[in-house]
C-alpha cells in the first residue's frame, strides 16, 4: 500500500495500465499477419460516502480523468449508510468491474465487502480514507490521499493570519467542529493546533465535538 498527492487522472492511468497489462494476449493465427487483438474497455465502479462540495468536486474531477484516460467510470453514493455501501460493492462484483475506487465508511466494518471484491479479482483502490492498516495491506492495491496534516496546517496559518489583522495581541477562544472519527480528520486537527502553537498564538480549545 502507498500513499501519494496525484491528480485524479494519474491514478486512473494507473489503474487502466494495470488492469490491462493482465490481460492475456490473443491467440495469433499462423500467417505471414496475426490478427490485431481488441483491447478489454476498463470499467471501473467509484464508491463515495457523501454528497457534499467536496465530493462533488472528487466525482467532477473523476469523470473528467476517466473520460480522458478513455476508461468507464461508474459512480454510487451511500451517505454514510454501510448496509449501501456494501450493495453497491456487490453490484459492481456482479458487473464484474475491473476496479473499486472508495472511501471506506469503516475501517473494519467495510472490510467485508471489500474482500469479496478483492476475492473476485477485482483491483480495490481507497482514496481519501481506507480501512484498518492490516486489512488494506492484503486486499488494497493502492490509497491515494491529501496531506491530512498540511491541510490542518494551512487552515490554521489563515487564522493565525486573519488574528493579527484583527485580534493582534489578545488571547481567544475556539471551538473545533470535526470528524475524529476518521484517522485522516484527527492528522487535520493536530495540523490546525500546530499552526497556532508554533505562530505562538495565545489561545484555549473551548470546545472539540
Amino acid at each position: 500500500m502507498f500513499k501519494n498527492r496525484f491528480t485524479w487522472l494519474s491514478w486512473l492511468l494507473f489503474i487502466a495500465i494495470a488492469v490491462s497489462s493482465c490481460a492475456s494476449p490473443a491467440a495469433q493465427a499462423p500467417t505471414a499477419a496475426p490478427a490485431v487483438a481488441a483491447v478489454e474497455k476498463v470499467v471501473i465502479g467509484a464508491v463515495l460516502f457523501g454528497r457534499d462540495s467536496f465530493f462533488e468536486n472528487i466525482q467532477t474531477g473523476m469523470e473528467m480523468a476517466a473520460k480522458d484516460a478513455g476508461v468507464e467510470l461508474l459512480v454510487s453514493v451511500h451517505d454514510h449508510d454501510i448496509s449501501k455501501e456494501t450493495t453497491f460493492i456487490e453490484d459492481y462484483i456482479a458487473r464484474k468491474v475491473n476496479a473499486i475506487l472508495i472511501t471506506p465508511e469503516s475501517e473494519d466494518a467495510s472490510v467485508a465487502a471489500i474482500k469479496q471484491a478483492f476475492d473476485a479479482g477485482i483491483k480495490i483502490i481507497c482514496f481519501n480514507t481506507c480501512i484498518n492498516k492490516a486489512d488494506a495491506a492484503k486486499y488494497v492495491s493502492a490509497f491515494y490521499e491529501t496531506d491530512q496534516t498540511s491541510l490542518g496546517l494551512q487552515t490554521g496559518e489563515y487564522l493565525v493570519g486573519w488574528l493579527a489583522k484583527n485580534m493582534a495581541g489578545k488571547e481567544v477562544n475556539i471551538g473545533i467542529l470535526q470528524c475524529d472519527r476518521f484517522e485522516a480528520c484527527k492528522r487535520r486537527g493536530d495540523g490546525f493546533r500546530k499552526a497556532l502553537n508554533d505562530k505562538g498564538v495565545k489561545w484555549t480549545e473551548v470546545a472539540n465535538q
